[in-house]
């Protein structure tokens, strides 16, 4: 188990996304410049399989990361998470949360998938975020960087139609939102979305690519590792591919 501050693992994990999505951006030609693809990345990045003690704090942290398979492969490419937080006494609390994902257009520098219609039926689920695959193409020249970032679902309807530096001005980091929610913080904890989980997501409008399971527990206590949703199978983790050429396409 590792035990780092809050600090360390947010900036090393933030610099492994933003590495993750300029590695998409660089074999953008094969085709990885596509939110499945950017997605897997990510979570790569993230760690697909973790156990984590955040010094300073009474109870570590567990998750896995998964891939849809078999009916699901066809996808969105949203992500789910469910999140289980457990006592010593036995109790158990679950939540969960859904990033709907979306990249950057490389040609018009907008995020063109965003659809009102999908938009507006996600908004009012409770922890619900708009994942944004940013990537910045400095028109100096200099070398382009990136960043995920999360805008909660309303603001993202609110903003529909807004140019992308909008979008980035109003949103947060996604490392940031994802340790909140790895802490407990900024989930659904409706038992009906749980279930919906636990049933293939079928509650939901559309169904995610990825899923995270993760259990928050006190130090002492020993957890069942978390297990796949029905149809999803666990998400390999990758060595990161290096990259030299990142300068945009003609």
């Amino acid at each position: 188990m590792d035990e780092l501050t809050h600090h360390e693992w947010t900036r090393v994990t933030r610099e492994a996304v933003s590495a993750a999505i300029l590695g998409c951006f660089a074999r953008r030609l094969s085709g990885t410049w596509h939110e499945n693809a950017i997605t897997e990345a990510v979570l790569q990045a993230v760690g697909t399989s973790r156990s984590l003690h955040w010094a300073g704090r009474p109870f570590r942290c567990t998750w896995k990361a998964f891939k849809a398979s078999g009916r699901f492969e066809t996808a969105n490419g949203d992500i789910a998470m469910k999140v289980s937080l457990h006592t010593g006494s036995g109790g158990v609390l679950t939540g969960t949360k859904c990033f709907e994902a979306k990249k950057r257009g490389l040609q018009t520098g907008q995020y063109d998938a965003f659809d009102r219609a999908q938009l507006g039926r996600m908004q009012h689920l409770p922890g619900h975020e708009v994942l944004l695959y940013a990537l910045h193409l400095p028109s100096s020249g200099g070398d382009p960087f990136s960043e995920a970032m999360c805008l909660p679902t309303p603001v993202a309807a609110m903003l529909f139609g807004s140019p992308a530096a909008e979008l980035h001005r109003a949103a947060q980091s996604f490392t940031d939102v994802l340790t909140l929610a790895l802490l407990g913080r900024g989930l659904n904890f409706d038992p009906r979305h749980a279930e919906a989980f636990d049933a293939s997501f079928a509650a939901l409008n559309a169904v995610p690519s990825f899923a995270i399971e993760a259990s928050i527990a006190p130090l002492a206590l020993d957890l069942a590792p978390p297990q796949a949703p029905p149809g999803y199978e666990e998400l390999a983790e990758n060595e990161p591919e290096s990259f030299d050429d990142l300068s945009p396409s003609p």
